[in-house]
């Protein structure tokens, strides 16, 4: 028997009360001071009607992360991997020598708004999800809210790439890196409720961990993202703030207006009509085509216009922008279609404990190339930097679209040097012309 008093082990999940089983009444939340706070709608409806379904994968719970069996548990760090923070060093000292090695040699770094998986070792969850969450600057808001969203989005599309159905996840935003911690939380909630209303099918739970100093802030806030009831849910369209994101609960920036004036040559509504012959006297006062250096006939252009070919520096630097561009845009991007299509899925591992990807050929012809492109950018990205892994193209009974070769060979060569180079082995089973080629 455990002594009194003392905190278990291992916390099973499954014993965890879902947020649909937690009534109102036991969160102290009583109508008419509620109410009092919120006197007019914000929303004419609520963005974030009632559902069971979404609110049964969803768990609110204090204690110690590290304890916790779900699937993968987030370690919220910092770029280089050693953040001082109580939490991420409790998860690192718990998982072991194993896991400052994977950080220290295959993981090496992570980037703001980034997560990487590594294994969880001694820790219950099996896998562990480092990101970065951003340092906020009242000056750059927009940027930090951005950064913020991308960490909490990539954290949780790990689930349904890894096959992962629980998550241990403690808030990524911290008052240390100066981020509001209300602001935060808003920011957290929006964009897991819009994940789970998209990826829900692949998600089983997600325990949001507290330590207690944000547990009441949390438990005023779930129900405005997360109502059980319909009171609950009348509350959400007075108490949520104007701004709730996009699809995916992204921050949106404000509309950029161009205004182009009706009369470009007058002075407005009194101006006289802009006459033919004006047109005429501009004309004759401007330049004079033919007159100019750059009208006189120069001979071959294309010659002397023809660029010397960039030097590998310029193009290592071209190849590893559009690649972070095109890799945020998938972090983004719905690419639903394309994951229940399987034409990519990891297939399992093999002897060595190397992740085995699958491409099937014949699947790709009813999908959106540009598509494919970003779901082979993300599968790939999320194993590539930490492991060796393998490769196996299926073209049994595929027919023969050249797009198929370039979207592949595309996404190969935007991947890094060292990400190619743990691509341990190559298999194609039943190649094509196209393949060949």
């Amino acid at each position: 028997m455990e002594p009194l008093g003392s905190v278990p082990d291992v916390v099973d999940v499954a014993v965890l009360k879902r947020w649909h089983q937690i009534a109102p009444q036991e969160l102290g939340l009583a109508g008419a001071e509620a109410g009092a706070q919120c006197p007019a709608d914000v929303h004419e409806r609520t963005p974030f009607p009632v559902s069971e379904v979404v609110n049964r994968k969803v768990a609110l719970w204090v204690g110690d992360l590290t304890s916790l069996n779900t699937h993968a548990i987030v370690n919220s760090t910092n770029e280089n991997l050693t953040d001082k923070s109580p939490l991420s060093q409790r998860i690192v000292e718990r998982a072991g020598e194993q896991l400052r090695r994977d950080m220290l040699n295959e993981i090496r770094t992570c980037r703001t708004g980034e997560a990487k998986l590594s294994k969880g070792y001694n820790l219950p969850a099996r896998f562990v999800i480092h990101t970065v969450g951003p340092k906020y600057n009242a000056k750059f808001r927009t940027a930090a809210e951005s950064a913020l969203h991308s960490s909490y989005w990539r954290v949780l599309q790990m689930l349904p790439e890894h096959g992962l159905a629980t998550l241990g996840l403690c808030p990524i935003h911290s008052a240390r890196r100066g981020y509001p911690l209300q602001d935060g939380a808003h920011l957290a909630l929006r964009t897991l409720r819009r994940f789970l209303e998209l990826h829900g099918d692949c998600v089983e739970l997600v325990v949001l961990v507290m330590e207690g100093t944000e547990l009441g802030m949390y438990e005023q806030l779930l129900p405005l993202y997360f109502p059980r009831t319909q009171w609950e849910e009348h509350m959400a369209q007075r108490a949520l703030p104007k701004d709730v994101g996009g699809p995916n609960g992204e921050p949106l920036l404000p509309e950029r207006i161009i205004r182009i004036v009706d009369k470009p040559f007058g002075g407005g509504e009194s101006a006289s009509p802009f006459s033919l012959g004006a047109l005429k006297l501009l004309i004759r006062g401007s330049v004079v085509v033919g007159r100019t250096a750059f009208a006189r006939m120069q001979g071959d252009v294309d010659r002397h216009g023809a660029r010397p070919p960039a030097d590998p520096l310029t193009r290592e630097l071209q190849r590893a922008h559009r690649y972070e561009r095109l890799l945020r845009r998938a972090r983004m991007e719905d690419l639903r279609a394309v994951r229940e299509a399987r034409f990519l899925y990891e297939g399992g591992r093999d002897r060595k404990g190397r992740p085995v990807f699958v491409f099937v050929g014949r699947r790709f012809r009813a999908l959106d190339p540009e598509k494919v492109l970003l779901q082979v950018l993300l599968a790939l990205d999320s194993v590539a930097p930490v492991q060796p892994f393998s490769v196996v193209y299926l073209h049994t009974l595929a027919e023969e679209p050249p797009e198929l070769g370039e979207v592949l060979r595309d996404a190969f060569e935007l991947l890094e040097p060292k990400h190619r180079q743990n691509l341990h082995t190559l298999y194609l089973v039943h190649p094509g012309f196209w393949t060949r080629v």
